[in-house]
């Protein structure tokens, strides 16, 4: 782990707590903020640099902190008051929704606005769904409904973006995998609570849910340091309203436990949170993994893809393990075969000025396809693909699936 990257989130820890920074020894700049950004903290990382009294910024990055604090907050708190009055119509309508992530998650930051949220996540009910989605609609949104192996739909505003709409927590193979199948709203104990003005899960519910995402990410995708501080900020600010027996009683029976209080330990290393410190041969092999993939494996798919089927295929049995992947193999066809329009029109802009061709470019997407896995170079196995040896020994490390 390089100095830029060690430096980037000392900073981002610095901001979500409030605290004054550290003076930098020599750092490239833009090394630091491609991290950030990978990580998805960059605005975090320009806000305590501007407001820090005792490090001297480069003009050019001066400026450049400016331009995402000032550009980027001003449309988070925009955004947010237009959030706030979508859940004053859903509550007139007696729809309850409650918030993840995002908004409930920022109220522990020291500033919340600098916790950018890429959508906005929201529960419901599966018997209230369609009348949220009615009530989406009314209020300018275009919704893409969710397929049939999906747990979410997809809601887009010109002025609030994205909005997700959930019927449940976790997908049904996180849910089988993680659950024997239980549903959501069978797993929640608590009332919901108003964060910021926003309905949200209990305390202990939410942190559960904040934890298990992160999870799934880190498996199946990558970990970003953004998630790391959403769970660990929650777990220390809230710790007081916290159930922590009934958590950690989760994380047991689902073998979580090592590599989370591996994760809270690089919290308390490197950016300031009062967490016991473990293993700091394990805490370096997480931090070399984000760095290696950045969040979501940005800098390398198959990595996370190789994982995720890894530690699925030692955590059931291989009857479970070979249905799960013949379900996930049938939703990526139907959706290879019957792409969204939002789907198609992102492929073919085309379409925005001429939708009669709609038509035609399934029709030549569906051939192309099939040309290519027909006539088309192979590609290796993913089993081959270089560091998924690194991530499976890691995963072995943190307990993660059955010995």
């Amino acid at each position: 782990m390089n100095a830029e990257f060690t430096y980037m989130m000392h900073l981002a820890g610095c901001s979500a707590l409030g605290v004054e920074p550290l003076p930098p020894a020599s750092i490239d700049w833009n090394r630091l903020f491609a991290y950030a950004k990978e990580q998805g903290v960059p605005v975090m990382v320009a806000q305590v640099l501007l407001g820090a009294k005792n490090i001297e910024l480069p003009d050019k990055v001066k400026d450049y902190c400016d331009f995402l604090y000032y550009q980027f907050v001003a449309k988070e708190g925009y955004r947010r008051e237009l959030v706030l009055d979508l859940l004053g119509v859903f509550e007139n309508a007696h729809i309850s929704v409650a918030v993840l992530k995002g908004y409930a998650v920022a109220s522990v930051y020291a500033q919340p606005d600098c916790r950018i949220s890429g959508d906005v996540d929201l529960l419901v009910a599966p018997k209230d769904e369609k009348a949220a989605i009615k009530l989406l609609e009314k209020q300018g949104f275009e919704v893409m409904q969710r397929a049939v192996a999906s747990h979410h739909s997809e809601a887009h505003h010109q002025q609030i973006g994205v909005v997700e709409l959930h019927n449940a927590l976790y997908d049904s193979a996180a849910e089988n995998l993680w659950f024997s199948g239980e549903s959501t709203f069978a797993k929640l104990e608590e009332n919901y609570i108003t964060v910021g003005g926003m309905p949200s899960l209990g305390y202990t519910d939410h942190l559960i849910f904040l934890t298990l995402h992160m999870m799934k990410h880190f498996i199946g995708g990558g970990l970003s340091l953004r998630m790391l501080l959403d769970v660990g900020l929650y777990y220390f600010v809230n710790l007081c309203n916290i159930n922590t027996d009934r958590y950690w009683a989760v994380l047991d029976k689902l073998r979580f436990t090592k590599a989370i209080r591996v994760f809270f330990s690089i919290l308390g290393k490197y950016c300031g949170l009062s967490f016991d410190l473990e293993d700091d041969e394990l805490m370096e092999a997480v931090l070399l993994d984000m760095e290696r993939g950045g969040a979501f494996s940005v800098k390398d798919k198959s990595l996370g893809i190789v994982s995720a089927w890894e530690y699925s295929k030692s955590s059931i049995p291989s009857a479970e393990y070979d249905k799960i992947k013949a379900e996930k193999m049938r939703t990526y066809r139907l959706r290879r075969f019957f792409p969204t329009y939002r789907t198609l029109i992102a492929e073919y802009p085309l379409l925005k000025k001429c939708p009669l061709l709609y038509p035609f470019v399934w029709t030549w997407r569906i051939a192309a396809h099939t040309i290519k896995k027909l006539f088309g170079r192979k590609p290796s196995s993913l089993a081959t693909a270089p560091g998924s040896n690194i991530r499976g020994e890691l995963f072995s490390a943190l307990g993660l699936g059955n010995d």
